[in-house]
């Protein structure tokens, strides 16, 4: 029977054993509408296996039956959780479900993509969205590169190959369009500075300086760097966002400048985030060692550590380094997330501009969604998350009621 080939398929899709087909399967028997009622239970059933006194809120199990229903096999990992909104004073919900193991693979995502809220969208939601021009996510890099003579290169529009010559260095596009700078004479003398600009609405900018080290960098960002590797140590300057994997060499410390806040390394990953609209920054260490400096105070980071900075530097002993460079990894991050921080990502990814009519809503987020989503898709998750708004397509404005 239908039914209990649905149990099957659903208990193998939480224990995470489900293969690409199986997955396949179930996402098929969930589109069938007899099935949905027993898709729902099973959902319910397993809410009951956390221990968790209350009973499963509808609008979670909605969530978890759209992840199913719309299955896409990928190569996202097995982590992903589906993202939701919920009343601050509801949190207690999200630390017992990161202590549930059994309850947590509910949400986990076993390698299932994109949640597609607009394909079933519920009538009582679509008033807001009616009258919205949908904008699609980035899908170009739209980045602009300053060279030390002031001549800027628009990356969207830049043929694959040499770009430029700086002194000996060839400024290059590869054919996947990320951009690299090869120094034919590595250590050598006089060092200039380019500048690297991605706008909003923007898909991620590569970059691979002159010395190996690769950048990513966010959008609403900009990274002022070497164009050449000199005598000295290897410098940049950051704004917003950027994630580095930096080249070893130990003849060449390598130090990032964001705002006042300086992190020292010679080869290692880390993350900086360094937003001008953001009260903190946030210096996280994937591999290596880094120092981070603010002012008087330093702080040393191990793998696995971040560093949080305000007018003084607090070290967080562990943190999910997964979660602080999913915008790499084409997703929003949202765990732990107030409603304000989600709205700057969806501001600088879409280029819309945010407008509080009265003071922001107290509403927290978690998990994680893709970030190909398109913006009326976005809405619709925060709609059905209990955020009201009003999106003026023509000035490019979500008004936050």
């Amino acid at each position: 029977m239908a039914a209990d080939r649905l149990s099957e398929l659903f208990e193998r899709y939480l224990a995470r054993t489900a293969n690409p087909a199986e997955k396949e399967a179930l996402a098929a028997l969930a589109l069938e509408a007899e099935n949905e009622e027993k898709l729902k239970e099973l959902i319910s059933q397993s809410w009951e296996l956390t221990g968790v006194e209350e009973d499963m809120p509808e609008a979670v199990a909605e969530q978890v039956l759209s992840r199913i229903l719309h299955y896409e096999d990928t190569q996202v990992p097995a982590r992903h959780e589906v993202a939701s909104g919920r009343p601050a004073g509801r949190r207690i919900f999200l630390r017992r479900w990161e202590r549930a193991g059994v309850a947590a693979t509910i949400f986990l995502i076993a390698g299932i993509a994109l949640w597609m809220l607009a394909v079933r969208p519920s009538g009582s939601h679509r008033h807001q969205n009616a009258q919205l021009s949908d904008l699609a996510a980035p899908s170009a890099v739209k980045a602009m590169i300053t060279l030390a003579d002031g001549k800027q290169i628009a990356l969207d529009s830049a043929a694959k190959g040499l770009l430029a010559m700086q002194g000996d260095v060839e400024v290059v596009r590869e054919a996947n369009g990320d951009i690299r700078y090869a120094d034919s004479q590595p250590a050598g003398g006089e060092v200039t500075y380019n500048t690297l600009f991605n706008p909003r609405g923007s898909k991620v900018a590569v970059i691979t300086l002159a010395d190996g080290t690769r950048v990513w960098l966010n959008s609403e960002s900009s990274l002022r760097f070497y164009s050449a590797v000199g005598k000295d140590a290897r410098r940049v300057e950051l704004s917003g966002e950027a994630y580095f994997e930096v080249a070893k060499d130990p003849g060449h410390g390598f130090i990032v400048s964001a705002d006042g806040v300086s992190t020292e390394v010679l080869g290692t990953h880390f993350n900086v985030n360094r937003y001008s609209d953001e009260s903190t920054a946030r210096i996280t260490l994937l591999e290596g060692a880094i120092k981070v400096k603010q002012g008087i105070a330093t702080a040393v980071l191990k793998p696995g550590q971040q560093a949080n900075v305000t007018s003084k530097i607090e070290v967080l002993p562990q943190v999910d380094t997964d979660a602080a460079v999913a915008w790499k990894n084409g997703l929003f991050n949202f765990q732990d997330q107030p409603l304000s921080t989600v709205l700057k990502q969806v501001a600088r990814w879409y280029d819309i501009n945010i407008i509080y009519e009265k003071q922001v809503p107290d509403i927290m987020f978690f998990g994680e969604i893709e970030s190909n989503v398109s913006l009326a898709q976005m809405l619709h998750f925060l709609e059905r998350s209990g955020v009201r708004f009003t999106m003026d397509s023509q000035k490019k404005q979500l008004i936050i009621h």
